[in-house]
């Protein structure tokens, strides 16, 4: 995610241009978040099969441990991106550690480094209020997909009981 928002913000140049075009910057963000929604897109296709104790048994472990993962993850991953924004790429600890590479780096180098990861540094704050919004949409398509699905399923069987 923070590589999406840095190629929104210009940071990062993405199919060989610096300057991204809007088609550019929306296509990194769709493809940041293609693959939770994907997943939870996938994940709610269960909820056709929720009937009957033994498969709503099943479906209610497996949305549970989903969504438990997604918790986990973005606690994780939220948590990281904090810590790099405010420790790892705080100006003192840049300042200190890139000066460790003077002897393999020039001077000129080791200022445009500095220089970008300064630049790069609010897109971890952003990549990581955006994980809690992707998240929320990774947890509510599966659990409102399955509720939609299964009132559906459920009218379908009453429906042909209706009929008999």
């Amino acid at each position: 995610m923070p590589l999406a928002f840095g190629v929104i913000q210009r940071h990062i140049p993405i199919f060989g241009s610096q300057d991204a075009s809007l088609y550019d910057r929306i296509f990194a963000l769709i493809l940041s978040v293609s693959f939770s929604i994907a997943y939870s897109v996938f994940i709610s296709f269960t909820g056709k099969y929720f009937i009957g104790s033994i498969s709503k048994s099943a479906i209610k472990n497996l949305v549970g441990g989903y969504i438990a993962g997604a918790l986990l993850k973005m606690i994780i991953i939220f948590i990281l991106f904090h810590t790099v924004y405010f420790y790892f790429l705080s100006e003192k600890f840049l300042a200190r550690n890139l000066l460790k590479l003077k002897p393999l780096l020039k001077y000129e180098t080791l200022e445009r480094i500095y220089v970008f990861l300064i630049q790069f540094k609010p897109v971890f704050l952003i990549s990581s209020y955006f994980l809690i919004f992707t998240t929320a949409l990774m947890i509510l398509i599966p659990l409102a997909s399955i509720r939609i699905g299964s009132r559906k399923t459920k009218l379908e069987i009453e429906k042909e009981e209706k009929w008999r």
